[in-house]
């Protein structure tokens, strides 16, 4: 036979788990500047997933040369919606010891979306590099070196006066 059919509408309510993707990339990638100064890059990190994400900012210390060294902020919250987008900065020191310097870094900084209400889910980190070209003079320790200069330059002008000296008694005779 025939089987007599019914309809029913059910509400089933889910919430789809957390999904943790984010789009972080520095407005610049790369900057020159003398030994004096600072670099700073500006990310821009999006919310694409489908909660509010806190994402942790950690600069890999691997990747920074010896007297270099780099901040970033620690966190920030991305609400959901589209066209979310937070601003983060890393500023970047290189070395200033005394000298000319012609010194190149590429730091890399990773950033790992958590949900915002339990940062134990988390998603893949997302790494972001930047270079940083440091060339010019810079006089910072030069305290160090300047008494030394000043005693070569005494002892030669002394050496120079003894020469001086001889040589007139000499002709003197």
């Amino acid at each position: 036979g025939f089987i007599n059919g019914f309809d029913q509408v059910i509400s089933l309510p889910f919430k789809p788990a957390y999904r943790p993707l984010i789009d972080a990339n520095p407005q610049i990638n790369s900057k020159r500047i003398g030994p004096m100064d600072t670099a700073t890059f500006a990310i821009d990190v999006s919310n694409l997933g489908n909660g509010r994400t806190k994402c942790f900012f950690e600069v890999d210390y691997d990747s920074l040369p010896n007297d270099w060294s780099a901040l970033v902020e620690d966190t920030v919250i991305l609400e959901t919606g589209e066209g979310t987008k937070e601003t983060v900065f890393l500023t970047v020191y290189p070395p200033k010891g005394f000298g000319y310097h012609d010194d190149i870094a590429n730091i890399r900084v990773e950033v790992t979306p958590t949900w915002a209400e339990d940062s134990n889910i988390r998603g893949k980190p997302e790494p972001i590099t930047v270079t940083v070209e440091s060339r010019g003079l810079s006089f910072i320790g030069i305290e160090v070196i300047l008494p030394i200069i000043i005693l070569i330059v005494l002892v030669i002008i002394v050496l120079y006066l003894i020469f001086i000296k001889k040589m007139f008694k000499m002709f003197i005779k």
